[in-house]
Order: C-alpha cells, then sequence, then structure tokens
C-alpha cells in the first residue's frame, strides 16, 4: 500500500480514480476498437503495473509452496497384489500347511478360519475405484503376527508389503473384534484395591 500511495500523484486511491471515471461518463473515449476507455494518469497506470506485479509473483510463489501431490503408496506396498497377498496361499499350498500356520500365527488352520468367520463381517473394508480393500485373512494375518511375535509395525511392513500406518490402524481394530467376539469364553477378573 505505501508502494500505491508513493505512486500517486494527489495521494488518490484506486478507489477515488475508479470512482472518478464511473461518476463522469464523459471522461470515456473510444478507443480505434470501438470500445470504451478511461483515461489513466501515468501514476495510476504505474500503480496498476505494481500491482499486477505484486499479484503474479505472489501467485507463482503460493503455487511453488503447495505440496506436489505423491502417489499413494510407494511402489513395494503397490505390488502388494502381486507378492505380499500370496504369503497366505503359499502357506496353504504347502504339505504340512498346518504346522506352518501354526508357526506362522500361533493358531491352527481351522482356528483361524473359524476366527475370520466370527470377525470377518466387522473388519471388512470394501474395494474403491483407487485400489482393492486389504481383505480379511490379511488383516488377521498380521494382526495374529504381531501378537505371536511382537514384531514392530516396521517389520511387519515389509513382511505383509502394508504400511505401517495402515497396520497401526488393523492391529487395534482387529484385537477390538477379538475381544467382542471372544467375550464369552475370556473371564476378566476385577481386583479392587
Amino acid at each position: 500500500m505505501a508502494v500505491l500511495a508513493l505512486l500517486f500523484t494527489r495521494r488518490e486511491t484506486l478507489r477515488e480514480i475508479t470512482t472518478d471515471m464511473v461518476n463522469h461518463p464523459s471522461l470515456a473515449e473510444t478507443s480505434m476498437l470501438g470500445r470504451t476507455t478511461f483515461p489513466i494518469s501515468p501514476s495510476a497506470a504505474s500503480a496498476f503495473a505494481v500491482m499486477t506485479m505484486i499479484y503474479v509473483t505472489r501467485k507463482k510463489r503460493n503455487e511453488r509452496k503447495q505440496k506436489r501431490r505423491r502417489l499413494w503408496t510407494k511402489e513395494i506396498f503397490r505390488r502388494r497384489l502381486q507378492y505380499g497377498n500370496q504369503l497366505l496361499k503359499d502357506m496353504a499350498m504347502e504339505p504340512i500347511v498346518n504346522e506352518i500356520i501354526w508357526n506362522f500365527t500361533r493358531m491352527s488352520l481351522e482356528d483361524f478360519e473359524r476366527r475370520i468367520l466370527q470377525i470377518g463381517p466387522k473388519i471388512q473394508r470394501m474395494d474403491t475405484n483407487m485400489r482393492e480393500a486389504i481383505t480379511v485373512r490379511e488383516r488377521l494375518a498380521v494382526t495374529l503376527r504381531f501378537l505371536a511375535t511382537g514384531d514392530s509395525y516396521t517389520s511387519l511392513q515389509y513382511l505383509f508389503r502394508i504400511s505401517k500406518s495402515t497396520i497401526s490402524k488393523i492391529v487395534p481394530e482387529v484385537c477390538d473384534a477379538l475381544i467382542q467376539s471372544l467375550q464369552e469364553y475370556v473371564k476378566v477378573r476385577f481386583i479392587h484395591y
């Protein structure tokens, strides 16, 4: 604003200039193209040029400041459907599947399937146009592996090819569903001090 005040000879404002032009149509001239124009003092023209330059530079700066959009997932996690998703299928193809599943989740295959039937509707997510949802089997396997081994979310993300931020949402969600479905079998003793 100080720049504009210096550029105007009579310390006139843009509002005064435009008001004068509107209130005095006799100031209007017709250009060679037949358009109506208003005479502008040199100070008003230079003020307009300065304002335009300020506007353009601020707009460019704001565009640069805006974060560039990143892909939703890193390449390693995008390949989950090719590689990470096969982990449970590969285990099921082994001749000693019960032993492998037991070693991996500390649960028999029958119990694993029973838990899927119990909590599946509670933890299932719908596919979107952008990507397929993480299956109920994978959600349960991630949680059981976490509970069985105490692995960090970081190590689990490379095993299952699911980001650790997603795993940090899956584990509590599946644990809550397991607690709700097994509540009648688990007795909690309250100790009063």
